[in-house]
């Protein structure tokens, strides 16, 4: 086997602790060498042997780590990404890549001068429910998708005691937060939309971010209603897909985040295997009679996105959440907030800085 890739974490927060340290601990094409926090040694109780740094310039000096990965605030992403790129390491950005379209060019622009991977952890490409509706699609259980809605919905009236998710900065707030995830799914699914409508509010008394949005985006064929909520104390179908042979209807998200807060392991038994209680179900119309029909979900790991990238750095493979794709995502965001603030369609348009 080819050596480890040795990589180091900037930042040790919730992103730093659940999503990218397990993951790189356990694929054994990595080694995890060092984690970057300002205070605290707190990653190295879980992985001893591990080097803590106070500053990402000292990680950024090391002339042995290959791949960095930023799970710090927002609006650190660009500064910190396009650092790492200069001093030739890979790089891998917790959502959202940038705040502003003009920063993710930039990125993919020095990526490509450096020759360095770049991109973000779209990890919500990896778990069961999207892999599911994905395959549902691919099927042609449905037939021709008319209509496709992705809510991500929860009740947390009050505001995040992060301080940074509540100030009011470029890239801060749901419509980045959870939005990121919604819009590059359904530019997976579907490509880029003919227009964008948006509705995006702060309801929470005193807030200075958003804390709900409604996006539709416009195909020639169907439509797509991408939604996200903080005051859903009863949840709906987290996935509801109309075509023109029938329907799909989904309920529960992913067990993978849940699970990691919960102390497990991504090399556990199983991982990644979806409940049956949550498994869809599909409706068909049969001789004017409605036929039911759960559906086994995919099997969903965020270790695939670890395996791509690897994969990418040792054996030039193709990477599976590309540089084009990440910025259409923050310029669909872009075109949201430009909706919702001219309260009409925004048709869709390729800015000249990419």
């Amino acid at each position: 086997m080819k050596s480890p890739i040795n990589t180091g974490i900037i930042g040790y927060g919730a992103s730093g602790k659940y999503f990218h340290a397990p993951f790189i601990y356990a694929h054994p094409g990595y080694n995890l060498c060092t984690v970057v926090e300002r205070s605290g040694n707190e990653a190295v109780k879980t992985y001893p042997g591990i080097k803590t740094l106070r500053t990402s310039d000292e990680l950024f000096n090391d002339p042995e780590i290959e791949l960095v990965v930023i799970t710090t605030p927002n609006d650190t992403h660009f500064e910190l990404a396009y650092a790492a790129l200069q001093a030739g390491k890979h790089v891998i950005v917790e959502k959202p890549f940038t705040s502003t379209t003009f920063e993710a060019s930039e990125l993919i622009r020095i990526g490509r001068l450096k020759n360095k991977l770049v991109t973000v952890y779209h990890s919500r490409r990896f778990e069961s429910d999207y892999l599911t509706i994905k395959e549902i699609i691919r099927s042609g259980k449905v037939g021709e998708v008319v209509e496709f809605e992705s809510f991500f919905d929860r009740f947390r009236p009050k505001p995040n005691p992060k301080i940074w998710k509540e100030t009011p900065k470029p890239g801060i707030g749901l419509l980045y937060d959870l939005g990121s995830h919604l819009v590059d799914q359904a530019l997976d699914l579907f490509g880029l939309p003919v227009s964008v409508t948006a509705d995006i509010r702060a309801f929470r008394e005193s807030s200075q971010v958003d804390d709900y949005f409604m996006i539709r985006l416009d195909y020639t064929s169907h439509i797509t209603v991408l939604k996200a909520s903080s005051f859903v104390l009863k949840e709906g179908p987290r996935y509801q897909l109309y075509g023109k042979k029938g329907s799909f209807i989904k309920y529960g998200v992913d067990e993978q985040e849940e699970l990691l807060k919960q102390g497990h392991t991504p090399d556990e038994t199983d991982w990644g295997v979806e409940k049956e209680i949550n498994w869809g179900r599909l409706y068909t119309a049969e001789n004017d009679q409605v036929r039911e029909e759960i559906i086994p979900s995919e099997h969903g790991s965020y270790m695939n996105f670890y395996e791509n990238i690897f994969q990418v750095i040792r054996n030039q493979a193709e990477l599976i959440i590309k540089p084009e794709q990440i910025y259409l995502v923050i310029r669909i965001l872009e075109l949201a907030l430009e909706s919702s603030a001219q309260k009409r369609s925004i048709p869709f348009n390729m800015p000249q800085n990419f």
